[in-house]
């Protein structure tokens, strides 16, 4: 037997791996000093100190004890979010406020209902009067005035629109109008349809067309009533515009002799005559001649 080697003993510790003993060999120290480690020099290059981060338990491995229960991790605890009870607080929270804004329209199935000791309704409760809520129904008002157009046809519109565009520079009667639309070639009755609903008010239409004529030239009061009744209008729209033009009528009458008298000569009693047939009174014919001269 070489020396230093003993062979081993019923009593001693299993070998801590299944690697094969290694016998001393020639060179070796003859009492060699077991390692401080735990491990034989040609292992302690493979298996250095704090080689790994987790160090072997020598004893539990001489114990051949591979219990691994103490390595098990505790189960983790599942975790409630806190975001999710917020909002669970939040609708809570809400549904008792709607029920305290409904209480007062609620059912009478809600009336029955329990009150807590602070007046405010449960969660239950304020789902019962918000479902009992009164619901208010709306109707839509019909527009008359889309009612009024939506059938109209592209020649009564653009009949509209003229109407209005001439009515916006001159003065026209029913009449006079639905003549200059025929004359823009519109048909009859769109022309019709055009001055039915073009809004004027004929009136009012008469008066501005006596105080454009005679800012044009001089008219009796007569002459300018049948020169308005002329132009289409009827004899209560030509005397609505002939009382309302405030014209001063001897004055019309001057001015008139004045352009007979631009015109030709005439005597004191012919200038005269000539107004009155005009439709002037014999005051304001006389009126005219003594204004020019006479």
């Amino acid at each position: 037997m070489q020396q230093g080697y003993r062979p081993p003993q019923s009593g001693d510790n299993p070998p801590r791996s299944r690697r094969t003993q290694r016998y001393r060999q020639p060179g070796d120290p003859a009492n060699p000093q077991p390692p401080k480690d735990g491990f034989p020099d040609h292992e302690r290059s493979v298996y250095q100190p704090g080689q790994y981060s987790k160090q072997i338990d020598l004893q539990s491995l001489n114990s051949n004890s591979y219990t691994t229960e103490s390595s098990k991790k505790p189960a983790k605890r599942k975790r409630v979010s806190w975001w999710s009870v917020v909002v669970v607080l939040a609708l809570v929270i809400g549904l008792i406020g709607i029920g305290s804004t409904y209480a007062p329209n609620s059912q009478p199935a809600a009336d029955s209902l329990t009150a807590s000791p602070t007046n405010t309704p449960t969660v239950a409760q304020a789902v019962i009067i918000v479902t009992n809520a009164p619901v208010t129904n709306y109707t839509a008002t019909p527009n008359p005035i889309s009612q009024t157009y939506s059938s109209e046809t592209v020649g009564q519109k653009n009949a509209v629109s003229t109407a209005k565009s001439y009515l916006a520079v001159s003065s026209f009667s029913h009449q006079g109008l639905i003549e200059q639309l025929e004359y823009e070639r519109f048909s009859h009755s769109d022309a019709v349809y055009g001055t039915d609903h073009c809004g004027a008010d004929w009136n009012e239409q008469a008066l501005k067309s006596a105080k454009s004529y005679l800012s044009v030239t001089a008219f009796s009061y007569s002459g300018l009533k049948d020169q308005l009744e002329y132009e289409g209008f009827t004899t209560k729209q030509a005397q609505y515009g002939v009382d309302r033009c405030e014209a001063n009528w001897n004055e019309q009458a001057a001015k008139s002799a004045k352009s007979y008298l631009d015109l030709m000569t005439f005597s004191r009693d012919g200038l005269i005559e000539q107004l009155e047939y005009e439709g002037y009174t014999h005051s304001q014919a006389v009126y005219g001649a003594t204004a020019n001269g006479y």
